[in-house]
């Protein structure tokens, strides 16, 4: 009898809870649809946010930046701005002055706001840092782009660059 119960019970929860569980996919997917920029726009209104930010916070002789991003697509929680996860390069003309993992997000389909910026130097000396900001499936990758940055020091290469 318990286990007629139990079917009977699963059988109106089931659907409710596949109905929750689209009804949340449908507002973060309003939130993303609200803010991410248009494809048309979003590489280029990126590089102006995160070399703006990069300019006021350490990097002045900044001219450009290059991202690749750490993981695919938006991450979107509850109703935060969506977040994009990126490891970025800042240029100097041609020479690289740093590079680290960013954190930003998408609002008003307009502007990107960065929320964290963890250069390399940082990611290999304060690795707690990383996972305080990070999700936990990506700080392997960032430590790991960290360690083979070329702005470490290559004894056998004779680099001196620093970080």
């Amino acid at each position: 009898m318990k286990t007629v119960g139990l079917v009977i019970l699963l059988a109106f929860l089931v659907p409710g809870m596949a109905l929750a569980q689209s009804s949340l996919a449908d507002v973060r997917r309003s939130h993303i649809d609200a803010n991410v920029p248009a494809a048309v726009n979003f590489p280029k209104f990126l590089e102006r946010d995160l070399l703006g930010y990069l300019q006021i916070h350490g990097f002045p002789q900044a001219t450009s930046v290059s991202f690749s991003p750490l993981r695919d697509g938006p991450t979107q929680s509850g109703v935060a701005y969506p977040k994009f996860y990126l490891w970025v390069e800042v240029f100097q003309g041609k020479r690289l002055l740093t590079q680290g993992a960013a954190r930003v997000a998408a609002i008003e389909r307009s502007y990107f706001q960065v929320t964290d910026f963890l250069p390399g130097s940082v990611v290999r000396t304060s690795p707690d840092q990383v996972s305080s900001v990070f999700p936990a499936p990506l700080v392997t990758s960032i430590m790991s782009r960290a360690k083979a940055s070329p702005l470490l020091r290559h004894p056998s290469r004779g680099s001196t660059s620093k970080p």
